[in-house]
Protein backbone atom coordinates (compact mmCIF):
# COMPACT_ATOMS: atom_id res chain seq x y z
CA UNK A 1 0.00 0.00 0.00
CA UNK A 2 2.56 2.40 0.55
CA UNK A 3 4.91 1.54 -2.31
CA UNK A 4 1.02 2.65 -4.25
CA UNK A 5 0.93 5.73 -2.45
CA UNK A 6 4.64 6.95 -3.41
CA UNK A 7 4.82 6.22 -6.67
CA UNK A 8 1.56 8.16 -7.01
CA UNK A 9 2.61 11.09 -4.82
CA UNK A 10 5.93 11.11 -6.94
CA UNK A 11 8.15 10.81 -3.69
CA UNK A 12 11.45 8.53 -3.57
CA UNK A 13 10.39 7.41 -0.01
CA UNK A 14 7.25 6.89 2.37
CA UNK A 15 7.59 5.07 4.87
CA UNK A 16 5.81 4.33 8.40
CA UNK A 17 8.59 3.74 11.03
CA UNK A 18 8.03 2.40 14.70
CA UNK A 19 11.20 4.51 17.25
CA UNK A 20 12.36 3.98 20.10
CA UNK A 21 9.62 3.57 22.84
CA UNK A 22 7.02 2.65 20.33
CA UNK A 23 7.07 6.31 18.63
CA UNK A 24 5.42 6.18 15.10
CA UNK A 25 6.71 8.50 12.38
CA UNK A 26 5.83 9.37 8.92
CA UNK A 27 8.90 9.67 6.74
CA UNK A 28 8.71 11.42 3.06
CA UNK A 29 11.47 12.39 0.63
CA UNK A 30 12.35 12.80 -2.30
CA UNK A 31 15.24 13.71 -5.12
CA UNK A 32 15.06 17.19 -6.17
CA UNK A 33 18.27 17.40 -8.33
CA UNK A 34 21.25 15.32 -9.14
CA UNK A 35 22.72 14.43 -6.01
CA UNK A 36 20.42 16.09 -3.60
CA UNK A 37 17.87 14.46 -1.33
CA UNK A 38 15.10 16.38 0.83
CA UNK A 39 13.17 14.66 3.12
CA UNK A 40 10.93 15.23 6.24
CA UNK A 41 10.08 13.21 9.27
CA UNK A 42 6.56 14.06 11.10
CA UNK A 43 5.87 11.99 14.80
CA UNK A 44 2.11 10.59 14.40
CA UNK A 45 1.65 12.37 18.33
CA UNK A 46 1.65 15.81 16.35
CA UNK A 47 5.48 16.62 17.76
CA UNK A 48 7.56 18.97 15.88
CA UNK A 49 8.87 17.61 12.30
CA UNK A 50 12.18 16.89 11.52
CA UNK A 51 13.96 18.14 8.05
CA UNK A 52 16.46 16.16 6.43
CA UNK A 53 18.90 17.20 3.77
CA UNK A 54 21.17 15.47 1.99
CA UNK A 55 23.85 16.65 -0.77
CA UNK A 56 26.49 14.28 -2.44
CA UNK A 57 29.44 15.84 -2.79
CA UNK A 58 31.93 13.91 -4.38
CA UNK A 59 31.65 10.09 -5.36
CA UNK A 60 31.48 8.21 -1.94
CA UNK A 61 31.06 11.67 0.28
CA UNK A 62 27.64 12.92 1.78
CA UNK A 63 26.74 16.34 3.50
CA UNK A 64 24.54 15.59 5.69
CA UNK A 65 21.87 18.41 7.27
CA UNK A 66 18.91 17.96 9.45
CA UNK A 67 17.24 20.19 11.70
CA UNK A 68 13.37 20.47 13.71
CA UNK A 69 12.31 17.86 16.14
CA UNK A 70 13.23 17.14 19.33
CA UNK A 71 16.98 16.86 18.66
CA UNK A 72 17.98 20.50 17.41
CA UNK A 73 19.98 20.98 14.34
CA UNK A 74 23.00 18.72 12.98
CA UNK A 75 25.60 18.81 10.16
CA UNK A 76 27.68 15.85 9.07
CA UNK A 77 30.13 14.77 6.71
CA UNK A 78 30.00 10.97 5.08
CA UNK A 79 32.37 9.02 3.53
CA UNK A 80 31.20 5.43 2.32
CA UNK A 81 33.26 3.08 0.74
CA UNK A 82 31.96 -0.30 -1.14
CA UNK A 83 34.16 -3.26 -1.64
Amino acid sequence: VLGNLREAAGLDVLSFDMGDEGAASLSVGRTVAKGIYVGAKQPVDGGPTEVEVEVELFDNVTLDAAGGGTDGASVGLDWKLDF
